[in-house]
């Protein structure tokens, strides 16, 4: 395959894991209906040097609220709500002050472009998971880990390869039923494959550390989860909703993705 496509395909996979809720995002919901759980995830990019161009190292917050038929993923650059009740997912784009809106089950023939959706069949994440590997406690947490390996495959050459060591841990309230609902949803979001999909049902519940290796065309890129606040709390009404005056768009595009 030639240099252009292969960084083609990178640079697309790329986009796609910016728009796709991260992975420690979609993983439960809870059973009481006083409150929601508000989770607070920091995620930490190593610096890298890509193409003749050097990439400062990252560092950003994103919020995700969790309620027993709703869940919301608020960041400055994306947020997604999904409705279970209502059975939308909605993706606010803060940037041009826009969102998408389509029903459950997710399709993106729905949610995006033709342009988009085409794009993402064509590039399906295969891989597997290394199962409870370790055991040790994360903020006070008794977890497992996991190693999650992830890549694109064409033409039988891997692209975009990932390796992570995903922290997950049983000590919250989450419901089983809605883990696996959830785990799920968020396959489909990361375009996950039907081999991988399955291997995911091995992690067995929240993670709450998850350290990322990605190799992309010539260089790595470090990366780091961490759950840093996790509380019951009576959610802001903003949280659930579109604010106000953004104006509804008809499908996610390819300038949608690279704006982010």
């Amino acid at each position: 395959m030639g240099t252009a496509r292969s960084a083609m395909v990178a640079s697309f996979a790329m986009l796609v894991s910016r728009l796709l809720l991260p992975l420690s995002l979609l993983f439960g919901t809870v059973t009481s209906a006083a409150a929601d759980i508000q989770i607070v995830e920091t995620t930490e990019v190593d610096s890298y040097y890509d193409g003749g161009v050097p990439h400062a190292a990252e560092k950003t917050t994103a919020e995700l609220w969790v309620g027993r038929q709703r869940i919301a993923r608020i960041a400055d650059n994306l947020s997604v709500i999904v409705d279970f009740e209502k059975k939308t997912v909605t993706v606010v784009l803060p940037s041009s002050k826009s969102y998408v809106e389509s029903t459950l089950p997710l399709d993106w023939a729905a949610l995006a472009s033709p342009e988009v959706a085409k794009l993402v069949a064509g590039y399906a994440v295969a891989g597997t998971v290394e199962g409870k590997r370790a055991r040790q406690k994360v903020d006070g947490r008794k977890c497992s880990s996991y190693r999650l390996t992830s890549w694109i495959a064409i033409e039988g050459v891997r692209y975009d390869e990932v390796e992570a060591e995903v922290w997950a841990t049983r000590d919250l309230p989450l419901t089983r039923k809605d883990l696996a609902r959830l785990n799920q949803l968020l396959g489909f979001l990361r375009n996950y494959g039907p081999d991988l999909t399955a291997a995911t049902a091995k992690i067995e519940g929240f993670p709450v550390k998850v350290e990322i290796t990605h190799f992309e065309h010539g260089y790595t890129r470090g990366e780091r989860r961490t759950v840093t606040a996790i509380a019951k709390k009576k959610p802001p009404p903003e949280v659930y909703g579109v604010p106000e005056g953004f104006e509804k768009k008809a499908a996610l595009t390819i300038q949608d993705l690279r704006s982010l």
